[in-house]
């Protein structure tokens, strides 16, 4: 007995537990130790690998026993030996301490906690300030909201969060009909006279006033370059947004008024046409014109695609790839104002008192909601959507 366990004890162990795995057969097949000579890793199939070499495979450690071994371990057991098995699960660990409190829910007042005011900011109200003469157009520049007065060709300034009126500047010596905000200054056509003038967005002051075409009724900003629509003269006027230089005019359909950018194109709406146009911004050349429905107005981006107002239907179109895909009838008339708020349109329809939301996804209606009369202009300033109304010399916040 003594000399059988001397035996035994002559084995590494390796090898003895190779032939308690592998079983009488495979342990007959090995000869002599197979010395460790590489690790390669995960097993590959399609790979070959040699004597000694070591790879792991389901969660355990093979070594191939034979030369040129293409074999999967565990499929043959004169080609691997198991060398190490994977352990069984351990017991669960006490838990972890509690993670730092998160950040204040959606509730709050976001434009309150950027401006550290902490007071109640106005959530939704209307302003009635002396100076608001036939509000229209609106831009916002990051930090407080920008008004023309069609009737008197000023602009007002407006602290988003509270709704005071901050400032009222002249703007204009004809009709202010649009305004665009271009990361430094504010822009406002003149429709009376055939001019955009520039202002500081600091002080409001007159940096200077340019010739475009005749009755320039929308304006768009693309980063670099300022693009003016001219409703009396079917052109889009492209000026240098730094020094007020006129690049060159395009034409396009017939009383252009509305017109946006999309990252990559200048979208114009044809009023008199029935139409809008795509034009390619390096040199003013149209790339598609599409049909859309009576008296397109203004245009809005919602990321993916292009929507368009309908003044005479009364309706909203999404424009796709080949043209309108969609079309959203609206009660009432006189759809005209768009914007994008990150997840709906509005639509001001300056036959009524009231502004639509719609969810840009079902184009179900997700909200309708009370302004003053004729509203004519709207704007996103992150938090809030504004809009000025014509005929009752206010602007309301929703």
């Amino acid at each position: 007995m003594g000399h059988m366990t001397n035996r035994w004890l002559m084995f590494p162990l390796w090898m003895l537990l190779a032939m308690a795995y592998l079983g009488p057969a495979a342990a007959a097949a090995v000869q002599r130790p197979v010395a460790i000579t590489s690790y390669r890793g995960a097993f590959a199939p399609g790979s070959v690998y040699q004597k000694g070499q070591v790879v792991s495979h389901d969660n355990q450690s093979w070594i191939s026993l034979v030369k040129k071994n293409k074999a999967v371990p565990g499929s043959d057991p004169l080609a691997w030996a198991l060398l190490a098995a994977q352990g069984a699960t351990g017991t669960q660990g006490p838990a972890g301490e509690a993670g730092p409190r998160g950040p204040a829910g959606p509730s709050l007042n976001l434009q309150q906690i950027a401006q550290l005011k902490w007071y109640a900011g106005n959530q939704a109200a209307t302003f009635a300030w002396g100076s608001f003469n036939s509000p229209g157009a609106m831009a916002y520049d990051g930090n407080r909201l920008w008004v023309v007065n069609e009737g008197a060709g000023t602009v007002s300034v407006l602290d988003p969060s509270t709704g005071n009126l901050l400032a009222t500047y002249p703007g204009v010596a004809g009709t202010a009909s649009a305004i665009a905000y271009d990361g430094a200054g504010i822009w406002i056509a003149d429709s009376s006279n055939g001019t955009v003038t520039k202002l500081s967005g600091h002080d409001g002051s007159v940096i200077g006033t340019y010739g475009v075409g005749n009755n320039p009724a929308g304006l768009a900003f693309d980063g670099v370059f300022l693009w003016v629509t001219n409703g009396g003269d079917n052109t889009v006027t492209k000026l240098a947004a730094a020094g007020g230089a006129v690049i060159a005019t395009y034409p396009v359909g017939a009383n252009p008024m509305g017109i946006a950018y999309d990252g990559s194109n200048i979208w114009v709406a044809n009023n008199g046409a029935d139409s809008v146009t795509k034009l390619n911004p390096l040199d003013g050349s149209a790339v598609a014109t599409y049909t859309v429905p009576s008296q397109p107005r203004r245009l809005a981006y919602d990321g993916s695609h292009v929507w368009v107002t309908s003044f005479g239907t009364s309706e909203v179109s999404r424009i796709g790839s080949g043209g309108v895909d969609r079309v959203v009838p609206l009660e009432g008339t006189g759809a005209d104002a768009l914007v994008f708020d990150g997840k709906r349109l509005w639509v001001a329809k300056s036959g009524s008192a009231e502004v639509r939301a719609i969810d840009i996804e079902t184009s179900a209606n997700a909200g309708i909601y009370g302004t003053g009369n004729q509203p004519a202009g709207l704007v996103f300033d992150g938090s809030h959507v504004w809009v000025s109304s014509r005929g009752s010399n206010t602007v309301t916040k929703h």
